[in-house]
Protein backbone atom coordinates (compact mmCIF):
# COMPACT_ATOMS: atom_id res chain seq x y z
CA UNK A 1 0.00 0.00 0.00
CA UNK A 2 1.42 3.39 -1.01
CA UNK A 3 1.97 6.31 1.36
CA UNK A 4 -0.88 8.14 -0.38
CA UNK A 5 -3.26 5.27 0.29
CA UNK A 6 -2.21 5.12 3.95
CA UNK A 7 -2.72 8.88 4.35
CA UNK A 8 -6.13 8.68 2.66
CA UNK A 9 -7.25 5.83 4.93
CA UNK A 10 -6.08 7.73 8.01
CA UNK A 11 -7.94 10.83 6.90
CA UNK A 12 -11.11 8.80 6.35
CA UNK A 13 -10.74 7.27 9.82
CA UNK A 14 -10.32 10.72 11.40
CA UNK A 15 -13.36 12.17 9.64
CA UNK A 16 -15.58 9.17 10.43
CA UNK A 17 -14.64 9.03 14.09
CA UNK A 18 -15.01 12.79 14.44
CA UNK A 19 -18.67 12.56 13.43
CA UNK A 20 -19.15 9.61 15.77
CA UNK A 21 -17.77 11.77 18.56
CA UNK A 22 -20.20 14.55 17.59
CA UNK A 23 -23.15 12.16 17.93
CA UNK A 24 -21.83 11.05 21.30
CA UNK A 25 -21.57 14.70 22.33
CA UNK A 26 -25.22 15.19 21.37
CA UNK A 27 -26.30 12.42 23.73
CA UNK A 28 -24.03 13.73 26.50
CA UNK A 29 -25.49 17.24 26.19
CA UNK A 30 -29.05 15.87 26.30
CA UNK A 31 -28.23 14.08 29.57
CA UNK A 32 -26.50 17.20 30.92
CA UNK A 33 -29.59 19.35 30.36
CA UNK A 34 -31.76 16.84 32.26
CA UNK A 35 -29.18 16.53 35.05
CA UNK A 36 -29.04 20.32 35.45
CA UNK A 37 -32.84 20.71 35.48
CA UNK A 38 -33.08 18.01 38.15
CA UNK A 39 -30.30 19.79 40.12
CA UNK A 40 -28.37 16.54 40.40
CA UNK A 41 -25.28 18.57 41.34
CA UNK A 42 -26.75 19.15 44.80
CA UNK A 43 -25.81 15.58 45.74
CA UNK A 44 -22.13 16.58 45.51
CA UNK A 45 -22.65 19.75 47.52
CA UNK A 46 -22.21 21.99 44.49
CA UNK A 47 -24.25 25.16 44.05
CA UNK A 48 -24.68 25.07 40.27
CA UNK A 49 -24.25 22.81 37.27
CA UNK A 50 -21.22 24.82 36.13
CA UNK A 51 -19.41 24.27 39.42
CA UNK A 52 -20.22 20.56 39.26
CA UNK A 53 -18.68 20.33 35.77
CA UNK A 54 -15.59 22.18 37.00
CA UNK A 55 -15.21 19.71 39.89
CA UNK A 56 -16.19 16.38 38.34
CA UNK A 57 -15.36 16.89 34.65
CA UNK A 58 -12.30 19.08 35.12
CA UNK A 59 -13.66 21.87 32.89
CA UNK A 60 -12.76 25.53 33.06
CA UNK A 61 -15.51 27.90 34.14
CA UNK A 62 -15.93 29.25 30.59
CA UNK A 63 -16.23 25.76 29.08
CA UNK A 64 -18.68 24.63 31.77
CA UNK A 65 -21.00 27.57 31.16
CA UNK A 66 -20.79 27.02 27.41
CA UNK A 67 -21.73 23.34 27.70
CA UNK A 68 -24.74 24.16 29.88
CA UNK A 69 -25.92 26.92 27.56
CA UNK A 70 -25.65 24.66 24.52
CA UNK A 71 -27.35 21.75 26.33
CA UNK A 72 -30.38 23.83 27.35
CA UNK A 73 -30.68 25.48 23.93
CA UNK A 74 -30.72 22.07 22.24
CA UNK A 75 -33.49 20.99 24.60
CA UNK A 76 -35.54 24.04 23.58
CA UNK A 77 -34.82 23.82 19.84
CA UNK A 78 -35.74 20.40 18.40
CA UNK A 79 -34.65 21.24 14.84
CA UNK A 80 -31.06 21.77 15.96
CA UNK A 81 -31.17 18.82 18.35
CA UNK A 82 -32.29 16.38 15.66
CA UNK A 83 -29.72 17.64 13.15
CA UNK A 84 -26.94 17.31 15.73
CA UNK A 85 -28.02 13.84 16.81
CA UNK A 86 -28.21 12.72 13.15
CA UNK A 87 -24.68 13.92 12.46
CA UNK A 88 -25.75 16.70 10.08
CA UNK A 89 -24.27 19.45 12.28
CA UNK A 90 -20.81 19.82 13.77
CA UNK A 91 -20.48 21.02 17.35
CA UNK A 92 -18.80 24.24 16.18
CA UNK A 93 -21.67 25.16 13.87
CA UNK A 94 -24.32 24.14 16.38
CA UNK A 95 -22.63 26.13 19.18
CA UNK A 96 -22.75 29.27 17.02
CA UNK A 97 -26.47 28.72 16.35
CA UNK A 98 -27.28 28.36 20.06
CA UNK A 99 -26.07 31.93 20.65
CA UNK A 100 -29.18 33.22 18.89
CA UNK A 101 -32.00 34.41 21.11
CA UNK A 102 -35.42 32.76 20.59
CA UNK A 103 -35.38 32.11 16.83
CA UNK A 104 -38.39 30.30 15.34
CA UNK A 105 -38.06 26.75 13.89
CA UNK A 106 -37.95 28.13 10.34
CA UNK A 107 -34.80 30.08 11.14
CA UNK A 108 -33.19 27.01 12.70
CA UNK A 109 -34.04 24.91 9.62
CA UNK A 110 -32.45 27.53 7.36
CA UNK A 111 -29.33 27.57 9.53
CA UNK A 112 -29.02 23.77 9.33
CA UNK A 113 -29.22 23.97 5.53
CA UNK A 114 -26.59 26.71 5.53
CA UNK A 115 -24.25 24.67 7.73
CA UNK A 116 -24.52 21.68 5.40
CA UNK A 117 -23.92 23.75 2.27
CA UNK A 118 -21.36 26.21 3.63
CA UNK A 119 -18.77 26.60 6.39
CA UNK A 120 -18.85 27.36 10.10
CA UNK A 121 -17.67 30.88 9.23
CA UNK A 122 -20.81 31.34 7.09
CA UNK A 123 -22.99 30.26 10.02
CA UNK A 124 -21.24 32.62 12.44
CA UNK A 125 -21.63 35.54 10.04
CA UNK A 126 -25.38 34.94 9.65
CA UNK A 127 -25.86 34.47 13.41
CA UNK A 128 -24.03 37.73 14.11
CA UNK A 129 -26.19 39.63 11.61
CA UNK A 130 -29.37 38.09 13.06
CA UNK A 131 -28.42 39.09 16.61
CA UNK A 132 -27.58 42.66 15.63
CA UNK A 133 -30.97 43.00 13.96
CA UNK A 134 -32.80 41.42 16.93
CA UNK A 135 -31.03 43.65 19.48
CA UNK A 136 -32.38 46.78 17.79
CA UNK A 137 -35.89 45.80 18.91
CA UNK A 138 -34.99 44.61 22.40
CA UNK A 139 -36.04 46.55 25.50
CA UNK A 140 -33.30 48.01 27.74
CA UNK A 141 -34.25 45.64 30.56
CA UNK A 142 -33.47 42.70 28.29
CA UNK A 143 -30.11 44.16 27.29
CA UNK A 144 -29.09 44.50 30.94
CA UNK A 145 -28.57 40.74 31.17
CA UNK A 146 -25.57 41.13 28.85
CA UNK A 147 -23.78 43.61 31.08
CA UNK A 148 -20.89 42.41 33.19
CA UNK A 149 -17.23 42.48 34.18
CA UNK A 150 -14.98 39.49 33.48
CA UNK A 151 -11.32 38.97 34.34
CA UNK A 152 -9.06 36.77 32.20
CA UNK A 153 -5.71 36.12 33.92
CA UNK A 154 -2.66 36.25 31.68
CA UNK A 155 0.74 34.55 31.85
CA UNK A 156 2.96 37.61 31.45
CA UNK A 157 2.15 39.60 34.57
CA UNK A 158 -0.96 41.19 33.07
CA UNK A 159 -4.63 40.24 32.96
CA UNK A 160 -7.47 41.30 30.68
CA UNK A 161 -10.55 42.93 32.19
CA UNK A 162 -13.53 42.72 29.86
CA UNK A 163 -16.31 45.17 30.66
CA UNK A 164 -19.64 45.04 28.85
CA UNK A 165 -21.71 48.23 29.19
CA UNK A 166 -24.52 50.01 27.41
CA UNK A 167 -23.29 52.39 24.72
CA UNK A 168 -24.13 55.49 26.75
CA UNK A 169 -22.25 54.12 29.78
CA UNK A 170 -19.21 53.37 27.62
CA UNK A 171 -19.22 56.97 26.41
CA UNK A 172 -19.41 58.20 30.01
CA UNK A 173 -16.59 55.87 31.13
CA UNK A 174 -14.27 56.90 28.30
CA UNK A 175 -14.99 60.59 28.96
CA UNK A 176 -14.00 60.10 32.61
CA UNK A 177 -10.83 58.20 31.65
CA UNK A 178 -9.80 60.85 29.14
CA UNK A 179 -10.43 63.53 31.77
CA UNK A 180 -7.98 61.74 34.07
CA UNK A 181 -5.47 61.44 31.21
CA UNK A 182 -5.63 65.23 30.83
CA UNK A 183 -5.28 65.60 34.61
CA UNK A 184 -2.10 63.50 34.52
CA UNK A 185 -0.74 65.64 31.68
CA UNK A 186 -1.46 68.86 33.56
CA UNK A 187 0.28 67.49 36.65
CA UNK A 188 3.31 66.57 34.54
CA UNK A 189 3.44 70.04 32.97
CA UNK A 190 3.16 71.71 36.37
CA UNK A 191 5.98 69.52 37.67
CA UNK A 192 8.12 70.45 34.68
CA UNK A 193 7.46 74.17 35.25
CA UNK A 194 8.41 73.78 38.89
CA UNK A 195 11.69 72.17 37.83
CA UNK A 196 12.37 75.11 35.52
CA UNK A 197 11.70 77.64 38.27
CA UNK A 198 14.01 75.90 40.72
CA UNK A 199 16.75 75.14 38.16
CA UNK A 200 19.87 77.33 38.11
CA UNK A 201 20.62 79.14 34.85
CA UNK A 202 24.20 80.36 34.60
CA UNK A 203 26.27 81.96 31.88
CA UNK A 204 26.88 78.58 30.30
CA UNK A 205 23.25 78.36 29.17
CA UNK A 206 19.99 76.63 30.12
CA UNK A 207 19.63 73.75 32.54
CA UNK A 208 19.82 70.14 31.40
CA UNK A 209 15.99 69.75 31.69
CA UNK A 210 15.39 72.84 29.56
CA UNK A 211 17.84 71.68 26.90
CA UNK A 212 16.22 68.27 26.75
CA UNK A 213 12.76 69.76 26.26
CA UNK A 214 14.05 72.16 23.66
CA UNK A 215 15.64 69.32 21.73
CA UNK A 216 12.41 67.38 21.97
CA UNK A 217 10.41 70.26 20.51
CA UNK A 218 12.93 70.73 17.72
CA UNK A 219 12.76 67.11 16.60
CA UNK A 220 8.99 66.90 17.23
CA UNK A 221 9.43 63.41 18.64
CA UNK A 222 7.95 62.04 21.86
CA UNK A 223 10.38 60.82 24.53
CA UNK A 224 11.24 57.15 24.14
CA UNK A 225 9.93 56.32 27.63
CA UNK A 226 6.59 58.06 27.19
CA UNK A 227 3.66 55.70 27.70
CA UNK A 228 1.44 54.87 24.72
CA UNK A 229 -2.07 56.26 24.55
CA UNK A 230 -3.70 52.94 25.61
CA UNK A 231 -1.22 52.66 28.50
CA UNK A 232 -1.97 56.22 29.61
CA UNK A 233 -5.67 55.41 29.55
CA UNK A 234 -5.04 52.30 31.66
CA UNK A 235 -3.12 54.37 34.22
CA UNK A 236 -5.90 56.95 34.23
CA UNK A 237 -8.50 54.23 34.82
CA UNK A 238 -6.59 53.01 37.89
CA UNK A 239 -6.34 56.61 39.14
CA UNK A 240 -10.11 56.84 38.74
CA UNK A 241 -10.64 53.57 40.64
CA UNK A 242 -8.34 54.55 43.52
CA UNK A 243 -9.92 57.98 43.80
CA UNK A 244 -13.40 56.47 43.89
CA UNK A 245 -12.45 53.91 46.55
CA UNK A 246 -10.63 56.46 48.68
CA UNK A 247 -13.65 58.76 48.71
CA UNK A 248 -16.43 56.17 48.97
CA UNK A 249 -18.65 56.57 52.03
CA UNK A 250 -16.75 59.60 53.25
CA UNK A 251 -13.39 57.88 52.88
CA UNK A 252 -14.43 54.79 54.84
CA UNK A 253 -15.29 52.59 51.85
CA UNK A 254 -11.81 51.13 51.42
CA UNK A 255 -11.25 50.08 55.01
CA UNK A 256 -12.75 46.59 54.81
CA UNK A 257 -10.35 43.70 54.13
CA UNK A 258 -12.47 42.68 51.14
CA UNK A 259 -11.49 45.91 49.37
CA UNK A 260 -7.76 45.64 49.99
CA UNK A 261 -4.93 44.07 48.01
CA UNK A 262 -3.34 41.30 50.11
CA UNK A 263 0.38 40.64 49.60
CA UNK A 264 1.95 37.49 51.10
CA UNK A 265 5.55 36.79 52.08
CA UNK A 266 7.53 34.27 54.16
CA UNK A 267 10.50 34.67 56.43
CA UNK A 268 13.74 34.27 54.51
CA UNK A 269 12.03 34.45 51.11
CA UNK A 270 12.64 37.49 48.95
CA UNK A 271 9.65 37.06 46.66
CA UNK A 272 6.15 38.24 47.44
CA UNK A 273 2.92 37.10 45.85
CA UNK A 274 -0.73 38.01 45.65
CA UNK A 275 -3.21 35.94 47.60
CA UNK A 276 -3.97 33.75 44.56
CA UNK A 277 -0.28 32.75 44.24
CA UNK A 278 0.76 35.22 41.51
CA UNK A 279 4.41 36.16 42.02
CA UNK A 280 5.32 39.85 42.13
CA UNK A 281 8.58 41.50 41.16
CA UNK A 282 10.35 43.67 43.74
CA UNK A 283 9.25 46.97 42.20
CA UNK A 284 5.58 45.97 42.07
CA UNK A 285 5.71 44.61 45.62
CA UNK A 286 7.10 47.88 46.91
CA UNK A 287 4.52 49.95 45.07
CA UNK A 288 1.59 47.89 46.34
CA UNK A 289 2.79 47.91 49.94
CA UNK A 290 3.09 51.70 49.84
CA UNK A 291 -0.61 51.88 48.90
CA UNK A 292 -2.97 52.44 51.83
CA UNK A 293 -5.42 49.98 50.24
CA UNK A 294 -3.12 46.99 50.75
CA UNK A 295 -2.23 44.62 53.60
CA UNK A 296 1.11 42.79 53.78
CA UNK A 297 1.27 39.38 55.48
CA UNK A 298 4.53 37.73 56.58
CA UNK A 299 4.48 34.17 57.93
CA UNK A 300 6.86 31.48 58.99
CA UNK A 301 7.04 28.28 56.99
CA UNK A 302 4.57 26.73 59.47
CA UNK A 303 2.17 29.69 59.29
CA UNK A 304 2.35 30.40 63.08
CA UNK A 305 -1.47 30.41 63.55
CA UNK A 306 -2.96 32.89 66.00
CA UNK A 307 -4.87 31.23 68.90
CA UNK A 308 -7.69 32.60 71.00
CA UNK A 309 -8.73 29.36 72.73
CA UNK A 310 -12.22 28.90 74.19
CA UNK A 311 -12.81 32.42 75.43
CA UNK A 312 -14.82 33.51 72.38
CA UNK A 313 -16.45 32.06 69.28
CA UNK A 314 -15.75 35.22 67.29
CA UNK A 315 -12.75 35.26 64.99
CA UNK A 316 -10.33 38.18 65.17
CA UNK A 317 -9.34 40.33 62.20
CA UNK A 318 -5.82 38.85 62.32
CA UNK A 319 -7.21 35.31 62.18
CA UNK A 320 -9.50 36.15 59.28
CA UNK A 321 -6.57 37.62 57.38
CA UNK A 322 -4.38 34.60 58.12
CA UNK A 323 -7.13 32.20 57.00
CA UNK A 324 -7.65 34.21 53.82
CA UNK A 325 -3.97 33.89 52.94
CA UNK A 326 -3.72 30.19 53.89
CA UNK A 327 -6.91 29.20 52.00
CA UNK A 328 -6.04 31.22 48.88
CA UNK A 329 -8.84 33.68 49.58
CA UNK A 330 -11.78 31.42 48.68
CA UNK A 331 -14.10 28.74 50.04
CA UNK A 332 -12.37 25.41 50.81
CA UNK A 333 -15.27 23.23 49.59
CA UNK A 334 -14.09 21.24 46.53
CA UNK A 335 -14.88 23.08 43.33
CA UNK A 336 -15.97 26.33 45.00
CA UNK A 337 -14.01 29.51 44.25
CA UNK A 338 -16.33 32.01 45.94
CA UNK A 339 -14.33 34.71 47.71
CA UNK A 340 -17.12 35.93 49.98
CA UNK A 341 -16.58 33.45 52.80
CA UNK A 342 -17.02 32.94 56.54
CA UNK A 343 -14.57 31.27 58.92
CA UNK A 344 -16.11 27.92 59.86
CA UNK A 345 -15.24 26.11 63.13
CA UNK A 346 -13.95 22.71 61.97
CA UNK A 347 -14.93 21.19 65.33
CA UNK A 348 -18.11 23.09 66.05
CA UNK A 349 -17.98 25.63 68.86
CA UNK A 350 -21.01 23.99 70.45
CA UNK A 351 -19.07 20.69 70.55
CA UNK A 352 -16.05 22.15 72.31
CA UNK A 353 -14.15 23.45 69.29
CA UNK A 354 -11.66 26.26 69.84
CA UNK A 355 -11.48 29.58 68.03
CA UNK A 356 -7.99 28.85 66.72
CA UNK A 357 -6.89 29.09 63.11
CA UNK A 358 -5.98 25.39 63.22
CA UNK A 359 -9.70 24.73 63.86
CA UNK A 360 -11.10 27.00 61.17
CA UNK A 361 -11.30 27.27 57.39
CA UNK A 362 -13.06 29.48 54.86
CA UNK A 363 -16.53 28.47 53.65
CA UNK A 364 -18.87 30.52 51.50
CA UNK A 365 -22.30 31.23 53.09
CA UNK A 366 -24.03 28.42 51.17
CA UNK A 367 -21.41 25.78 51.96
CA UNK A 368 -21.11 27.05 55.52
CA UNK A 369 -24.83 26.35 55.95
CA UNK A 370 -24.45 22.91 54.35
CA UNK A 371 -21.62 22.07 56.76
CA UNK A 372 -24.06 22.70 59.61
CA UNK A 373 -26.85 20.66 58.02
CA UNK A 374 -25.53 17.27 56.93
CA UNK A 375 -22.32 17.74 54.96
CA UNK A 376 -19.08 17.34 56.92
CA UNK A 377 -15.33 17.89 56.67
CA UNK A 378 -12.54 15.79 58.17
CA UNK A 379 -8.81 16.40 58.30
CA UNK A 380 -6.58 19.33 59.20
CA UNK A 381 -7.57 22.88 58.16
CA UNK A 382 -3.87 23.80 58.01
CA UNK A 383 -3.24 21.01 55.49
CA UNK A 384 -5.77 18.72 53.78
CA UNK A 385 -9.53 18.59 54.32
CA UNK A 386 -11.82 15.83 53.03
CA UNK A 387 -15.46 16.74 52.45
CA UNK A 388 -18.30 14.22 52.84
CA UNK A 389 -21.91 14.05 51.71
CA UNK A 390 -24.62 13.44 54.34
CA UNK A 391 -24.39 9.67 53.63
CA UNK A 392 -20.66 9.70 54.40
CA UNK A 393 -19.42 9.28 50.83
CA UNK A 394 -16.57 11.56 49.73
CA UNK A 395 -17.11 14.65 47.58
CA UNK A 396 -13.40 15.49 47.29
CA UNK A 397 -10.47 17.06 49.11
CA UNK A 398 -8.78 20.46 49.17
CA UNK A 399 -5.42 21.65 50.47
CA UNK A 400 -4.02 24.96 51.64
CA UNK A 401 -1.49 27.21 49.97
CA UNK A 402 1.73 25.15 49.48
CA UNK A 403 4.08 25.62 52.46
CA UNK A 404 7.19 25.47 50.28
CA UNK A 405 6.11 28.81 48.78
CA UNK A 406 6.04 27.87 45.10
CA UNK A 407 3.94 29.68 42.54
CA UNK A 408 0.57 27.94 42.34
CA UNK A 409 -2.89 27.59 43.79
CA UNK A 410 -4.44 25.33 46.39
CA UNK A 411 -5.14 21.89 44.96
CA UNK A 412 -8.43 20.07 44.71
CA UNK A 413 -8.83 16.32 44.31
CA UNK A 414 -12.01 15.18 42.62
CA UNK A 415 -13.79 12.09 43.80
CA UNK A 416 -14.28 9.55 40.99
CA UNK A 417 -17.17 7.84 42.75
CA UNK A 418 -20.70 8.97 41.82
Amino acid sequence: MSAVDVSTDRGQWLATHRWEMERGEAEWLAQLATFDLEQGWLADGQLSGAEWLMLRAGMSRTTAYEKLQVAHELRRRPVLREAFEDGRLSYSAMRAMTRMTDPDPGVDAALVDLAQAGSVADVERVVRAYQLHADQHRRPSELSSKLGVRVKPGLDGTSTVEVTLADVDVAELMAAIDAYVDLQRHRHEESARADDETGNIDEAGPTRNQSARADSRDTEQAPTDEASWPARRAEALMDLVRTGLANADGGRGGGDDRYMVHVVGHEGAGDLQLIDGTLLDAATSGRIQCDAASVAHYYSRDWEPVALGRRTSRWSTAQRRAAKVRDMGHCRFPGCLRRTADLHHHQHWSSGGTTDLANGFLACPRHHTMLHSGFAATGDPNHTLTFHRPDGSIVGTSTTRPHAYPLGAATVTRSKTP
